[in-house]
């Protein structure tokens, strides 16, 4: 008898329910639903995270789900999708662990919901021998004045940030792309907690993948501008 071999789905969490207070600016509708290259940043996302052969798309949600909603129900769906609305604010951690609450616990891909890749992700970030390990993707700046600088010390993931007054050098910036495994842990964290929060309360294995392509978090109105400057057809 041959023996089948299981195949996990792969599954991606975007969390896109923020308020987006420091791009009011640009709009006040929620950063996602950006205007990108003649259509929505939500369209340029969702095409992207289907190149990567994922099976599921959760949109983690808060403010103005209801926009987003109706955007993604108008669009032609090539994947499985569904929603997680969140009543109250619960943080970007928090939204990966209501996930885990509603959905149970597997393997989950979470991706940032206003970040922009030129090249696809490390195909070594899929590997099946990984599917116990926390992942992350990393790029370098070479000037962080801003961003969150990732290293591994003793096995343990720790978490500087940079500042314009204090930047950090040579910096392994996280791009906003995590793969978590079963044994995520959740205990011993607030309510309301970030995704930094998250990783700095796990006690397993950390690995960090390179990734070589130019990154965008539009977070800020004059980082998007930039953006649409650069990448707008």
């Amino acid at each position: 008898m041959v023996k089948l071999k299981s195949i996990m789905s792969r599954i991606a969490l975007i969390l896109c329910g923020g308020m987006g207070t420091r791009f009011a600016s640009v709009s006040t509708d929620p950063k996602i639903l950006a205007k990108f290259r003649g259509k929505l940043f939500i369209d340029w996302l969702t095409d992207y995270i289907i190149d990567h052969a994922f099976d599921k798309i959760v949109y983690s949600l808060g403010y103005k789900s209801d926009q987003v909603i109706s955007h993604i129900e108008k669009i032609n769906k090539k994947i499985s999708i569904d929603y997680l609305v969140e009543e109250v604010p619960l943080g970007t951690g928090g939204a990966i662990k209501a996930y885990f609450e509603r959905y149970g616990r597997g393997e989950l891909y979470v991706f940032n919901g206003d970040t922009f890749f030129s090249k696809k992700l490390p195909k070594e970030f899929f590997s099946t021998e990984l599917s116990n390990t926390f992942s992350v993707i990393c790029k370098n700046f070479s000037v962080n004045e801003r961003y969150g600088d990732f290293s591994i010390n003793n096995g343990k993931l720790q978490i500087k940030r940079g500042t314009k007054s204090k930047p950090i050098y040579n910096s392994n910036v996280y791009c906003g792309v995590a793969r978590l495994p079963i044994s995520t842990n959740f205990s011993d964290l607030p309510s309301k907690f970030s995704t930094e929060d998250l990783f700095l309360n796990q006690d397993q294995e950390f690995k960090i993948f390179k990734y070589n392509g130019v990154l965008m978090d539009f977070g800020v109105p004059e980082a998007y501008y930039k953006l649409k400057n650069l990448y707008e057809i």
